[in-house]
């Protein structure tokens, strides 16, 4: 699974230093309608600089500046409504954020989704949030704007998800196909890099191991979502 992302931490930094309107200008800003000053504003809320602490207030100008197309603000209410610390936890609000952001290429939204995915998972038993999941897994490793840790990790992922070395889905085993020529691809990704972990176990790899279909390619599958707040609310 990944690391959450340390994005937020730098980011809620920014109006110490960033500000370029000053502090008293910027509520008539938002309020006017600037995505970048909501953004900001929001950011005060969310770390309590110069105002009472409220992530709910935060929230609501992240969601502001978010439907004016800042994918920053798009990330971090999203990012809100997935923490399940300060409100009430809203998967399907948080999904469709971080996926706005996700789209973006921001590489830390990704991440993210690709963990809410796998959270959902354990709820939904669902075969689309596993497709998902994978897709998502895939575009970061693909992803240049991504760090090479993050792309790193990403191909690990799915290395792991390709040969089923273990349950990496938690609970719902064989939400993916064993496909070896597929693991192998990803490896070879490592391999190219000069990853010495990637070569050796490239090298492991047991070529009389057969690939499988995933369960969700049997045509009676029943892995339906009967909780459907994690994709739409």
């Amino acid at each position: 699974m990944f690391v959450r992302s340390l994005f937020i931490a730098a980011l809620c930094l920014l109006p110490a230093a960033a500000f370029a309107q000053s502090p008293a200008d910027l509520p008539q800003r938002a309020e006017a309608g600037d995505a970048d000053s909501q953004l900001d504003y929001g950011l005060k809320f969310y770390n309590g600089d110069g105002v009472q602490q409220d992530r709910g207030t935060a929230l609501k100008w992240f969601r502001k500046s978010a439907d004016q197309g800042n994918v920053d603000a798009s990330y971090l209410a999203g990012q809100i409504y997935a923490d399940n610390k300060h409100l009430p936890f809203a998967p399907g609000r948080a999904r469709k954020y971080l996926t706005i952001a996700a789209e973006a290429k921001l590489s830390h939204a990704q991440q993210e989704l690709v963990d809410l995915l796998i959270e959902s998972l354990i709820v939904t038993q669902s075969c689309a949030d596993a497709r998902d999941a994978i897709s998502w897994l895939k575009r970061l490793a693909e992803n240049a704007d991504a760090t090479s840790e993050e792309r790193s990790e990403a191909e690990d992922n799915l290395v792991t998800i390709y040969l089923q070395e273990k349950n990496f889905w938690g609970y719902i085993p064989q939400l993916a196909p064993r496909d070896v020529p597929e693991a192998k691809y990803w490896l070879s990704r490592g391999v190219e890099r000069g990853d010495p972990y990637a070569a050796e176990q490239m090298a492991a790899i047991d070529d009389q191991v057969e690939s499988r279909p995933d369960i969700c390619s049997h045509p009676l599958q029943g892995l339906i979502s009967t909780q459907e707040h994690w994709r739409t609310e």
